[in-house]
């Protein structure tokens, strides 16, 4: 009986320390339970996001730290009712070993050897995979509080030179992914947004998409002299896009990336196109006419090899006289360019493909120029002691690079390249210029080069400073071609005909015999017959009129005649008019002319 006795008390004492074990045993929560105690948790004053953390005491009072160890166990404590500090019950410390079952919830301090402390303290409030999503204070030395900040991997707290030196987890959280997503999110629309480049910054957007949401987007810069990425930045938001403007003073190809995360921890990585930094939107002036001449190759030049639609563009040897090798370039009222080659009507730069063509290796060739289509202007910025050409549609930073003789758009690949470096050699294209008339010049059987005068605006051109003259057909009888080729600040060519005559075919000249008005505002005039010419016909043979308000002043040509008598109406009452004729000879197919009479003048009654 009395053993009976003592091994029922036994079992007394086993039951009531098991129930007392149960009731000091946390209940597990479900992933709800736990997302909404953190949620409650993050609002809490002195621990909410951007606030600074003071001092961590525990339950019993004693001081346990500050900044990112003090911070990490006081939101525990908060989520669980207790720290690792005060309760060895619920609270399980692991190590290395212990990160393939790491819960949301549980606190890591781990070496960083980037932090100035050799630690660094954090809570889990997420995870995917080998993904970690981190609640921290004083992250990089900034003394405030992030929440779900970011994301680091299970991989990169336990490699080499880091390694977990204390892990706590609570028996309340099991919770190891708050739901089952596991797809990333996606990247789409991906721009270097070319309008906005100075010499110092420039925009960068990317469309991201996820199946859940978008958390945040993470950027980082490199240059390509750079060891690693700088520090990782927030994009901000703008609809379906996240947008950066990179800010560096760095003269160097910038490598931008971007990380985004959606909230259950997934992530993926985008790499924008490379910029180089220095770069800015040049002013070259309104309007212009220019040889684009390649840095990469000494004397040569972007040319074309024809004149119809989808023409390559080509590298060629510079010519003074091609005006193939001239284009007309023209600001507009956004600060692009339409660049007109001179030798067509109408016909600009064009990226083979049209208006959604931004790729590498695209040719560039000639093209109709209509004002709706944005392909077809181009900006122009500084690069490499030179400039570059870009499509104004480019959203990878495209632009006009030499490739063997062709000229295609590439993305920036260095700092220097002077493929995609060109330079503009400014002239006056010489056709724009005014030639005056040349006097007929006489048949001697010998080539004959008449001298001519040239004239852009009231500036006398300088023959062999500013042209150089090549002459055809100036032997024989009949037109002759005199072709003036720009040179130094002049480019192109300027043509002029002059007439070859036999010296000796003579042409009697002719006088007024009448001139006198025979109603209001009109006359009559008669002339002398010249028998020698023939049969007038006012084509071949025949009389030439012209008439003037001035005695010595410009003559204008009214008709040629067949006959000897000629009317003209709606002359001016009290005005005097002043009338001359000469006589007109075809020979071979020149027409030869006499001297003019002496004018004849009257005055209108």
């Amino acid at each position: 009986m009395r053993l009976k006795k003592i091994f029922m008390a036994i079992l007394f004492f086993l039951a009531f320390f098991i129930c007392l074990s149960l009731l000091n045993s946390a209940k597990a929560m479900s992933p709800v339970e736990l997302k909404n105690k953190i949620s409650q948790v993050s609002q809490m004053d002195g621990l909410k996001e951007g606030q600074t953390f003071g001092d961590f005491y525990s339950s019993d009072g004693v001081y346990r730290g500050s900044t990112c160890v003090g911070f990490a166990h006081a939101v525990a404590e908060k989520i669980f009712g207790s720290s690792h500090y005060t309760d060895s019950t619920n609270w399980q410390w692991f190590g290395n070993d212990g990160v393939s079952d790491l819960c949301i919830g549980d606190v890591i301090e781990y070496y960083e050897p980037a932090s100035s402390s050799g630690i660094h303290a954090f809570i889990v409030t997420n995870l995917s995979g080998d993904n970690i999503e981190i609640t921290d204070s004083n992250w990089n030395g900034d003394s405030v509080n992030h929440w779900c900040y970011r994301w680091t991997t299970k991989t990169d707290i336990t490699k080499a030179g880091y390694g977990i030196k204390n892990g706590w987890h609570h028996k309340g959280s099991h919770v190891q992914n708050f739901n089952a997503d596991t797809q990333a999110p996606t990247f789409s629309d991906g721009e270097l947004v070319i309008s906005s480049i100075t010499a110092n910054s420039y925009k960068v957007r990317v469309k991201v998409a996820d199946n859940v949401a978008v958390d945040y987007v993470n950027y980082a810069i490199k240059g390509e002299n750079d060891s690693s990425f700088g520090d990782w930045t927030r994009m901000t938001a703008n609809g379906q896009y996240y947008e950066a403007t990179i800010n560096t003073s760095k003269r160097d190809v910038i490598n931008v990336h971007c990380y985004a995360f959606d909230t259950s921890g997934n992530q993926a990585g985008y790499a924008f196109p490379k910029w180089a930094m220095g770069s800015a939107k040049a002013n070259l002036g309104n309007s212009f006419t220019a040889k684009i001449v390649s840095k990469s190759k000494t004397g040569y030049c972007i040319g074309i090899s024809g004149t119809s639609n989808g023409a390559d563009l080509a590298l060629v040897a510079k010519n003074s006289g091609d005006n193939t090798q001239l284009w007309n370039f023209t600001r507009l009222s956004n600060g692009n360019y339409k660049i007109i080659n001179a030798s067509t009507s109408n016909k600009s730069f064009d990226v083979d493909g049209g208006k959604n063509a931004d790729s590498n290796g695209a040719a560039i060739q000639l093209w109709d120029y209509t004002n709706g289509t944005r392909q077809q202007e181009f900006m122009i910025v500084t690069y490499n002691g030179g400039y570059r050409l870009m499509p104004a549609n480019t959203k990878l930073g495209m632009g006009a690079s030499v490739y063997n003789t062709k000229i295609q758009e590439n993305s920036v690949t260095s700092y220097t390249n002077n493929n995609q470096t060109f330079t503009f050699e400014k002239v006056t294209d010489i056709s724009k210029c005014t030639i005056a008339r040349i006097p007929d010049q006489k048949y001697t059987g010998s080539a004959i080069k008449p001298k001519v005068t040239i004239k852009n605006g009231s500036t006398t051109l300088v023959e062999n400073t500013d042209y150089t003259l090549t002459y055809s057909r100036n032997v024989n009888v009949g037109r002759g071609t005199v072709i003036a080729t720009g040179k130094g600040q002049y480019a192109g060519t300027l043509a002029a005909k002059f007439s070859i005559v036999d010296s000796s075919v003579t042409v009697r000249p002719t006088c007024i015999h009448t001139l006198e008005q025979t109603g209001s505002g009109k006359i009559s005039m008669t002339y002398g017959k010249i028998k020698e010419i023939g049969i007038a016909d006012g084509k071949n043979n025949g009389y030439e009129i012209s008439y003037s308000t001035r005695k010595f002043g410009t003559y204008t040509v009214l008709a040629n005649m067949k006959s000897v008598a000629f009317g003209m109406t709606g002359l001016k009452t009290g005005r005097t008019y002043y009338f001359k004729v000469r006589v007109f000879q075809t020979v071979n197919g020149m027409r030869y002319y006499s001297n003019y009479c002496t004018p004849w003048s009257i005055t209108i009654k």
